[in-house]
């Protein structure tokens, strides 16, 4: 008995010491939508591989915190990248301390639908009456949580010159974009879809209007319209992929980290966690991630 008991206790502290931890660094606050995903992906790779993803949230700066952070480690560190960091920087902004050399992608994950929404008691019931607004010169104070929400915007302010009374208003991150809406600050938001805004949705606390996403997609089993169909301009998602700081590109621990990752993002598990904030997991390889981004930012060139 002593001897298995030794046995066990010998096991565990190999598994401890060969256990690896990488830090994981995502560009959003607790509580976004990119938080949801970060936690559920490191849940499955440290279920999967023994190792641990170290979550550390770095917002502010258009995500360039954050890739400031993975670009200077001289570890190998994982990163949440986002369609701000990886689009929409790269159109709007002149110059940035990043490039796409600096990153080692791993994999798209997938793209994640834009909610417009306002507080249960707000004079706007539909997205109809939100175009009407918009459309008939009224004062609209939008939120919005990143460039990629903020692109959805600026494309109604480019399409409709002569409405002045559009004012758009910046946050950090969805949480804070909400706690302004429930507190009846701002009209309403485009922001990216979280838990929590499901959950208040189906509290009856926020009515969602609209989705910037190209198909009607199902929230608390009801059907949520595209607001393309009433604006005359393009909407943008967003979306995430995964990628580690090219420095050690080459290296076996790369290697391993890249395939133990992507089999964490094909899991059942984030399949399943994601789809309920409506992510549907899209694997590309790194040509594909290269061209996706690419068609990306050149369909934004329309309303820079």
């Amino acid at each position: 008995m002593n001897k298995f008991l030794f046995f066990i206790s010998s096991l565990i502290v190999s598994v401890s010491v060969s256990a690896k931890g990488f830090n994981f660094i995502l560009a959003n606050p607790p509580g976004s939508s990119s938080d949801f995903v970060a936690r559920t992906v490191a849940k499955a790779y440290n279920e999967l591989t023994g190792n641990k993803l170290i979550l550390h949230h770095l917002p502010g700066g258009d995500h360039i915190l954050a890739v400031q952070k993975f670009v200077s480690s001289t570890q190998p560190v994982v990163l949440l990248g986002s369609t701000t960091m990886h689009i929409f920087n790269p159109v709007f902004k002149s110059s940035l301390p990043y490039s796409d050399s600096d990153f080692d992608h791993v994999a798209w994950i997938g793209s994640t639908p834009h909610i417009w929404y306002v507080r249960r008691d707000s004079k706007y019931q539909s997205f109809s009456e939100v175009n009407l607004a918009i459309n008939n010169n009224y004062s609209v104070t939008i939120g919005v949580d990143a460039q990629s929400t903020q692109v959805n915007v600026v494309s109604i302010q480019k399409s409709r010159p002569e409405n002045k009374n559009i004012t758009m208003v910046p946050y950090k991150g969805s949480p804070q974009v909400l706690a302004d809406i429930l507190g009846g600050h701002i009209d309403m938001a485009v922001s990216s879809l979280s838990n929590a805004l499901v959950n208040l949705a189906a509290e009856g606390q926020i009515r969602i209007l609209a989705s910037t996403s190209d198909r009607n997609i199902m929230i608390n089993s009801v059907e949520i319209p595209m607001a393309s169909k009433y604006l005359r301009t393009a909407q943008f998602d967003g979306g995430f992929l995964l990628s580690i700081n090219s420095n050690f590109r080459n290296t076996e621990e790369n290697k391993q980290l890249k395939k133990d990752l992507t089999a964490a993002i094909k899991s059942d598990y984030v399949k399943q966690e994601l789809s309920k904030i409506n992510i549907i997991v899209d694997i590309k390889n790194s040509a594909d991630i290269m061209h996706h981004l690419m068609t990306y930012r050149d369909r934004l060139q329309i309303i820079k």
